[in-house]
């Protein structure tokens, strides 16, 4: 990547995600975009709005109030596909799906009515592959 880019993000690191800041004219980033897709493995895709962000997993939105939420993203293409109760993996790993899952969403939403809202989901998704469940609470 050159200059003419990177010159414009400031990195920020997590521990489990990297996320980039884009500090340019939102006209550079199509461009940006472009030349990263030049990499024949990896695609990238964007989305931008004055209010709303999809990056990686997540969602940033800013709400009526002006202030961000963050909510599960989940691209088009996302296939929803979950490890299969009858698979060969260790029995107490197949447990543990479904409240790692909640904990994700736990994770990522900031509102109650949010998780709530795409815990519904995740419930509907696991309907078609059943196995161990747990009952989706939020405690702060």
């Amino acid at each position: 990547m050159t200059e003419k880019y990177t010159c414009h993000i400031l990195p920020w690191h997590r521990y489990m995600d990297d996320i980039l800041i884009w500090q340019s004219p939102p006209s550079l980033l199509p461009e940006f975009v472009e030349t990263l897709n030049l990499n024949l493995i990896l695609k990238f895709t964007y989305t931008c709005k004055r209010t709303k962000l999809h990056f990686l997993h997540v969602t940033l939105e800013v709400n009526s109030e002006g202030k961000t939420e963050t909510y599960l993203y989940c691209k088009e293409s996302a296939s929803n596909n979950l490890l299969h109760t009858s698979s060969a993996h260790p029995h107490n790993f197949i447990e543990r799906i479904p409240k790692i899952q909640y904990l994700r969403l736990w994770r990522i939403c900031t509102s109650d009515a949010k998780f709530k809202l795409q815990a519904k989901q995740y419930l509907k998704i696991r309907a078609t592959n059943p196995g161990p469940s747990i009952e989706p609470t939020r405690k702060s």
